[in-house]
């Protein structure tokens, strides 16, 4: 057969490739804005808890059912002083929370791209792709909750309401700037420690948990996360009210060897209990509704 007479066969065209679409997500404005909705629904429910929560490890004395009237409710009489005790500067605590709850949920979805792309590759080939996640969550968490030390302000003038009676704006406005951010070293220390443990538990937690419904899921991740946020950092944190309360002079090394010498080491996990019920609980109840709402929208945006 000569080459003309061969059957004519038409150039072979590729077909074009289509490119993958991103998984669709909030714009970062949204992602905010519920973050912040979700903090102020904290204060809303749990306000009582965490002021009990922070009295408890202010005191340098045993709480029992003798003097807890006077140390958790400051002698308050009355149901209805009790509860104006337990939420006292509540407005301003749930403007803190609104900031809070907008620069860690928030921001932490904002960085976690960026620490996927320089950590992602790396965590994979040694420990696999679900470690990968995990991790990346986690660190995310501890930049986030390390960078949190610019609230510290915010913070003070909180647990300064809600120990010690004082308004908001008085502690914020009247106090030298160097009292504001006492106990910097144990906030840090505390919130990368703890940002860390929250948000690698979260996501492992959501891995284990997938054979749930995404609700049911969600709920039990956002439960361990948050006692994970107590339980691991809890001595920093008691440090750290002991140092903001006022009632506890020195540095982060003196107060720390002062309360172990005179308390002994498991006063450093004093007010655990109410820590996981109040703070543990709280966070919890933020995470879930953060995580919730956004599942939500963008199933309404997927539908529309």
């Amino acid at each position: 057969m000569t080459p003309s007479s061969r059957a004519y066969l038409p150039p072979i065209q590729s077909k074009p490739v289509m490119a993958t679409s991103a998984p669709p997500d909030l714009s970062r404005s949204q992602k905010y804005t519920i973050a912040a909705f979700s903090g102020m629904s904290e204060v809303l429910l749990c306000q009582g808890f965490d002021t009990t929560a922070k009295r408890w490890m202010n005191s340098n004395v045993p709480v029992t059912r003798h003097n807890a009237a006077s140390i958790l409710f400051q002698n308050a009489r009355g149901a209805k002083n009790i509860l104006r005790s337990l939420y006292q500067g509540m407005p301003q605590s749930m403007g803190y929370k609104a900031i809070q709850r907008g620069y860690n949920f928030g921001f932490k979805d904002a960085i976690s791209p960026g620490v996927d792309r320089v950590c992602g590759p790396a965590i994979e080939w040694g420990m696999g792709t679900k470690s990968r996640q995990s991790l990346v969550s986690g660190i995310s968490g501890a930049i986030m909750a390390v960078g949190e030390v610019w609230m510290l302000p915010l913070d003070y003038a909180k647990v300064q309401a809600q120990i010690n009676g004082i308004s908001f704006t008085k502690a914020l406005f009247q106090t030298p700037i160097t009292s504001l951010y006492r106990g910097i070293q144990p906030t840090m220390m505390r919130n990368g420690i703890g940002g860390f443990s929250t948000f690698l538990v979260h996501e492992a937690s959501k891995q284990e948990l997938s054979r749930y419904s995404p609700t049911q899921q969600q709920l039990m991740a956002a439960v361990l996360a948050g006692t994970a946020r107590v339980l691991v950092p809890a001595p920093f944190d008691t440090i750290k009210t002991r140092m903001q309360g006022g009632h506890h002079s020195g540095s982060f090394t003196q107060v720390t060897r002062s309360l172990i010498k005179e308390e002994g080491v498991l006063a450093l996990y004093k007010g655990t209990l109410p820590k996981v019920l109040a703070q543990g609980s709280k966070f919890a109840l933020g995470l879930f509704i953060y995580e919730h709402l956004k599942s939500w929208i963008l199933a309404g945006n997927t539908e529309s």
